[in-house]
């Protein structure tokens, strides 16, 4: 159908003559269109009347005779069948529309149903599209005749393979490549090596929309090499992403201005090198030319000042004049001025150095001469280039110092202040420095001219000439006589301890060396005695350093009526001192001598206002039977010491050969503890801690172990101190922390998310300033809660350095960790120091267990230290659970976890998983003497129920649940209630009015109200008046509001203690 025409020619490939039929009377819809219908009766003659006569339009049926409808559409694509087509299918089916549509049909009707006037609609769209494609097709064809016989090159290349996919002509022309070779290339292939990487990330980095860039450089097919711009924008080419480029060639024009450039360049670089600022100036006082010297002198770029008036004024052809430069500072020039034509023009050159410098060089050197003159310091000039070097100058504080005049000195060699003094070993050095050239500074005895002697410390340096020969030499003269003898007190007091006054280990070592050749002379026995102050630290952390030193003083001056005047004492180092005496008898003397040593410090020491209690460690060694030397004999001592403190300090220990054999055996067992580290021969097991309620595992303590290919399984009492010794501590302690947090994170991902794991941590890793990051680093890197992490340190731990160790404390607290103070009891901390410790839990040591349910001694401690857990609000884990008594007294005495051998010992991280599984441990322990906890919680929102019954039920408590108070009353009346959580608005009356009523009817339970309202003067009155024990607050912490639960429950059980008793 043409514009002229109003006929459709219309193909219908339909073999069945009654839809052909009823596709006719169907057409009749189409109104004023005439139309032309030829008919196909099967595949192949369809496909052939529609490559052999163009048609309008294509109605196809599907199927037709067994194939798709789709199937003749991709054929007769194939063969450039350009005419809509529309599928007419037996019925109305979605997804062979959408294939039909896809594959290109211009519409998809089901025959059944099928109106006039709907195909009229569809084949009128498929005409216009139809149009529209044409009406494109011939625009697309005029574009394509621009493009060929554009003058300029132009080409368009595959944005992803770089690849030209059309040129123009003079593309052709300006590169040499027939169209064919460009279609075989890629945009690389005329791209110079350098040029390539560039031109990837440039493609890439373009903005899509219309880019200018360049200049590039590209490679003709003679290889010449041409500079162009080019403009490109990005399009669409048969389907694919491509751009369009237009390309202009810059080649000449950037010759040129490269030759202009550099002769630019050139004349600058000329210019530039001159040291002198050099300007020309016209007659109009402008710059005409200015070179680098001159942008500096003004602080600008050179090319700031031309076009500008010159701003100096100069009105000679010689001589100075003063600038003030942007900086505000000053500067003298020399100025010189000369006639010259410029572009045709008069001008002048002016050429301007900079003298400041030099003026400046002149007002030091009078200034320098003046400062020599009045110096302190004598000076002395002599001139090394004549014999013997005689003095040229002196200054008047040489005349002062010698009372030698200037005339006296001046052509004499300095040595005459030496005297009759000529061989002092100062002399040597100052002689061979002379011969050498270099500086020197030594302190000679000189005498005066009145004869009396000072100490000169005379510092000479040679003065050398432009060819680095020796001219001058300058002495400086400094009369030390005064600081001489300050050093000679000084050197005295230097061997002595300022707080005890004692002689310093250093200043008896010659003492020591003389008591021992003299006792392998006579054939008898020095002993030496190495004393530490036990725990003296604590003393200067807690009371501060002024009274640890007076507690210093009175330690030594107890020591020393011991040592008395046949022996030395000295201060060894911090709280150590050393002792040695001669012994006439065998090693039970020396015992008993270091036992007095011991005892000298029983007695308390009274500093205003504290009552001190001192005590120390002694270890000793005796020369020859445990060494031969000064130093191995303090060393062997030392280990005594050590070992007395490993004992539990405020001891004396006697020096044994195998302790040597210990401390070799420990530092091998050091060395291959790095190794092991490194070689992953480390493991960790973990032991159960369980809940007192009911069993249930809440945390897991993880426990090292080494297992040697060399020494078999070590166990942590071996080598962990070691570790500490060694300095391995803290990468070991990293490295278990580590461990255990992969470990928790895999059991959590398990679904075991609601377990925790302990950690024990050295006083080595709590001094780091670093720890609390580094735990905070590790439950961020494996996405673990902090309080599924419990730290557990020693009492001794704490005492290494107390406000430091508080410090990290507080840092994990702050992050939310848990911390728990292991061996409760065992160590020397206060109650004063348990205050102030940041802690979540106690654990009681074993050593406390052992009779727990039958020593009246281990039962009182026990119920005191769960007591008083309790009271400071803080948890009780009894450890080193053996047997089923002491599981049941403990128990029924409120302790709140447990963890030993009964319940189960340390497993291997691969069999944690079964007991995890399990969940509980012995549950028919726990039953026997399980208290029957009830729990009411009231609130009249149902999902708050849920949520804090699935809370409390963690605990094991057996949980009521009321929606209402008249609900609440019923299950009380039927229920034995310890505790009632109740929300404060409820209908028909108040949390505050029903706990009220409950305290009447139930006054031995525990109340608490848990609300998002707050009416103060309501909840206030109510505690007052012991309605209610305590209010919290909505939303909650769950771990805080377990507590205050837990603690509700201890509360009900120490007033139904009280009462029965």
């Amino acid at each position: 159908m043409t514009a002229a025409s109003d006929t459709l020619y219309l193909l219908i490939a339909e073999p069945d003559d009654d839809r052909f039929e009823r596709l006719r009377e169907l057409l009749d819809g189409l109104g004023e269109m005439r139309v032309h219908v030829k008919r196909a009766r099967d595949f192949d003659e369809a496909l052939g009347q529609a490559r052999t006569v163009q048609h309008d339009l294509h109605l196809v049926a599907d199927p037709l005779q067994g194939r798709s409808a789709l199937d003749w559409l991709r054929e007769a694509q194939s063969l450039g069948v350009t005419g809509p087509v529309i599928v007419v299918g037996a019925e109305r089916h979605d997804a062979i529309e959408q294939d039909a549509i896809a594959a290109g049909a211009a519409d998809y009707l089901a025959l059944p149903g099928l109106r006039a006037d709907d195909l009229a609609r569809s084949v009128r769209d498929a005409l216009r599209r139809a149009r529209w494609r044409s009406e494109i097709t011939l625009g697309l064809t005029q574009y394509q005749a621009l493009f060929a016989s554009a003058p300029i090159p132009m080409w368009v290349y595959d944005l992803e393979t770089l690849r030209f996919l059309a040129v123009n002509e003079a593309a052709v022309a300006h590169y040499g490549y027939t169209e064919a070779q460009f279609m075989r290339m890629t945009l690389m292939d005329i791209r110079t090596t350098e040029d390539r990487q560039r031109v990837i990330e440039a493609v890439r980095r373009l903005p899509s929309g219309l880019n200018r860039s360049g200049p590039w450089r590209h490679v003709r097919r003679d290889g010449s090499v041409i500079d162009v711009l080019i403009s490109s924008d990005d399009i669409r080419f048969n389907g694919r992403p491509a751009r369009f480029t237009v390309i202009y060639d810059v080649t000449l024009q950037l010759r040129a201005e490269r030759l202009m450039r550099d002769s630019v360049r050139q004349l600058r670089q000329v210019l530039a090198d001159v040291g002198d600022a050099l300007l020309v100036v016209g007659a109009d006082g402008r710059v005409r030319l200015a070179n680098a010297a001159a942008g500096a002198l003004w602080q600008v770029p050179p090319d700031h000042l031309e076009g500008h008036r010159l701003p100096l004024e100069i009105d000679c052809d010689r001589g100075e004049t003063e600038l003030v430069r942007r900086d505000g500072r000053r500067r003298l020039l020399d100025v010189r001025r000369a006639q010259t034509t410029w572009a045709g023009e008069q001008a002048h050159v002016l050429t301007l150095r900079d003298v400041t410098e030099a003026h400046e060089t002149e007002e030091r050197l009078r200034l320098l001469m003046r400062a020599i003159q009045s110096s302190r310091n004598g000076v002395v000039i002599s001139d090394a280039r004549l014999p013997d070097a005689p003095v040229i100058f002196v200054n008047p504080a040489f005349e002062e110092i010698t009372g030698y005049q200037m005339v006296e000195v001046i052509g004499r060699n300095c040595r005459f202040l030496q005297g009759d003094e000529t061989d002092q070993p100062e002399l040597h050095e100052l002689r061979k420095a002379l011969r050498e050239g270099r500086d020197c500074e030594v302190v000679l005895r000189n005498y005066r001219k009145d004869g009396t002697v000072f100490w000169n410390q005379l510092a000479i340096s040679p003065v050398r000439d432009g060819d680095g020969v020796v001219t001058h030499l300058v002495g400086i003269v400094s009369d030390v006589t005064e600081r001489r003898r300050h050093e000679a007190e000084l050197a005295y007091l230097a061997n002595r301890d300022p707080v005890t006054g004692l002689p310093l280990y250093l200043a008896i070592e010659d003492h020591i060396r003389g008591a021992l050749a003299r006792a392998q002379a006579d054939g008898s026995t020095v002993a030496l005695f190495c004393i530490d102050l036990d725990r003296f630290n604590s003393i200067n952390d807690t009371l501060g350093h002024g009274i640890g030193d007076q507690a210093l003083r009175a330690a030594a001056e107890r020591l020393r009526e011991c040592v008395g005047e046949h022996g030395r004492l000295a201060r060894l180092a911090g709280d150590e001192f050393v002792a040695v005496m001669p012994m006439g008898g065998d090693a039970f003397d020396a015992l008993m001598f270091g036992e007095k040593l011991r005892a000298a410090l029983d007695p308390v020491v009274r500093i205003a206002p504290y009552t001190l209690h001192l005590s120390c460690t002694v270890g000793f060694a005796l020369f020859p039977e445990h060494a031969s030397s000064v130093g191995s004999l303090l060393n062997r001592a030392e280990m005594a010491m050590n070992r007395g403190k490993r004992r539990g300090r405020n001891t004396v220990v006697a020096f044994l050969p195998e302790f040597a054999d210990e401390l070799r055996d420990r530092i091998a067992l050091g060395s291959r503890l790095r190794e092991a580290i490194e070689h992953e021969e480390l493991t960790l097991d973990y032991q159960p801690q369980v809940s007192g309620l009911d069993g249930r595992i809440v945390m897991l303590e993880a426990l090292v172990r080494w297992q040697s290919p060399d020494r078999g399984l070590i166990m942590p009492a071996r080598f962990i101190r070691v570790a500490e010794d060694s300095g391995l501590i803290v990468p070991l302690g990293r490295w278990v922390l580590e461990r255990a947090c992969r470990q928790l994170r895999a059991w959590h991902e398990g679904g075991f998310d609601d377990v925790g794991v302990a950690i024990n941590v050295s006083a080595h890793q709590l001094l780091r300033e670093s720890f609390a990051d580094d735990v905070g680093e590790m439950l961020h890197r494996f996405g673990l809660r902090p309080d599924a992490i419990e730290l557990e340190l020693t009492e001794s731990a704490l005492m290494e350095n107390v406000e430091r160790v508080l410090g990290t404390l507080k840092a994990l607290k702050t992050i939310g960790v848990r911390l728990t103070l292991d061996d409760f009891g065992t160590g020397y901390s206060s109650l004063n120091y348990l205050r102030r410790l940041p802690i979540d839990k106690l654990k009681i040591d074993r050593s406390f267990l052992a009779e727990v349910s039958s020593g009246s001694r281990d039962a009182a401690i026990a119920r005191a230290l769960i007591a008083m857990g309790h009271q400071l609000q803080l948890q009780v884990l009894a450890e080193g659970v053996e047997n089923e008594d002491q599981l049941g007294y403990l128990r029924r005495n409120h302790c709140d976890q447990f963890q030993g051998n009964l319940l189960s010992g340390a497993v291997a991280a691969d069999d944690v998983e079964r007991l995890l599984r399990q969940r509980y441990l012995r549950p028919e322990s726990f039953e026997a003497t399980r208290p029957d906890r009830v729990l009411l919680v009231v609130d009249d929102e149902e999902n708050v129920l849920r949520s804090l019954v699935r809370l409390f039920r963690r605990d094991g408590y057996r949980v009521l649940t009321a929606g209402n108070a008249d609900e609440a009353f019923a299950l009380l009346a039927r229920n034995h209630v310890q505790v009632i959580l109740s929300d404060q608005r409820m209908p028909g009356t108040s949390g505050t009015e029903f706990l009220g009523k409950v305290k009447d009817l139930y006054p031995d339970t525990v109340r608490l109200v848990l609300s998002g309202y707050t009416d103060l003067a309501t909840v206030t009155e109510a505690i007052n008046r012991g309605a209610i024990y305590r209010f919290l607050t909505k939303p909650w912490n769950e771990s805080e509001l377990r507590e205050h639960i837990r603690e509700a429950f201890r509360k009900h059980e120490e007033a139904a203690l009280a009462n029965a008793g």
